[in-house]
């Protein structure tokens, strides 16, 4: 990733929502826990409503509304497989924020789907990055370090609920 690149990256808002997400997320959890909520499905909760509810609904929007510019920014070309990873995150943008209303029944199994479904995504982002050196700002840099990281904390948010 060259200089230019990387300095796009940082200014560019739209890299930085999923932390802002992430963050908000935190926040939640330390509320809700101090309130007397289980530390661990409290925070596969938020990260669901947020990382996957808010996230998903913010993603949709991209994809299905601005979908050329939304594939610019990834690097890619804008297609029809757009519309359906566009539909993809309007289901789980819909399920997640219904999640945290529904936890009991439905918020590890979101997790899990999530979980699956960004795994695939960041290997899918990693191979463009090694292959075609696409550092477009929706495919590298913050973006893909926050799907990493919230695959991670919802994957050791199950873990650690169920020990």
């Amino acid at each position: 990733m060259n200089k230019d690149n990387m300095t796009a990256q940082t200014l560019d808002l739209t890299t930085w929502i999923p932390w802002i997400l992430y963050g908000c997320a935190l926040i939640l959890t330390a509320v809700l826990v101090l309130q007397g909520e289980v530390l661990w499905p409290t925070f596969l909760r938020s990260l669901v409503f947020f990382m996957y509810g808010i996230q998903g609904l913010w993603a949709a929007v991209g994809h299905l509304c601005f979908p050329v510019q939304t594939a610019s920014k990834i690097g890619w070309q804008s297609c029809q497989f757009q519309t359906e990873i566009g539909f993809a995150n309007l289901a789980y943008g819909i399920i997640g924020v219904a999640s945290f209303f529904f936890f009991h029944c439905w918020a590890e199994a979101v997790a899990l789907m999530g979980v699956i479904f960004y795994t695939g995504a960041v290997y899918t982002h990693i191979k463009d990055v090694c292959e075609r050196k696409n550092s477009a700002s929706l495919n590298s840099g913050p973006m893909l370090y926050s799907t990493i990281v919230t695959v991670l904390s919802v994957f050791i948010s199950l873990f650690c609920m169920y020990r």
